[in-house]
């Protein structure tokens, strides 16, 4: 459970809240790919240097890619998520 947050706890939450990632280097929020998958149709994939923070702040590298997932008459379902991570040490 990286995101440290439990099925029942995350349900009704915003995803930014639930799964909150920021460049590595300048700690901006990054935008989940996982919208604009949903409100492009598109495949995304996160930029290099992105850093999930759990909550309880521990941080993970990731590689991270969105797609959308359709059904047979090419509407939006929902998204299929992939991720690559490793703990990052934070001291």
């Amino acid at each position: 459970m990286l995101t440290g947050w439990t099925q029942s706890e995350a349900r009704g939450r915003p995803l930014d809240e639930v799964f909150y990632i920021v460049n590595q280097t300048t700690r901006k929020p990054i935008e989940n790919p996982a919208y604009r998958a949903i409100s492009e149709g598109v495949i995304v994939g996160l930029s290099n240097h992105s850093v999930l923070i759990s909550r309880d702040s521990t941080e993970y590298s990731i590689e991270d890619s969105a797609a959308p997932i359709r059904d047979g008459d090419g509407n939006i379902l929902g998204v299929c998520w992939c991720s690559t991570t490793s703990l990052k040490n934070t001291s």
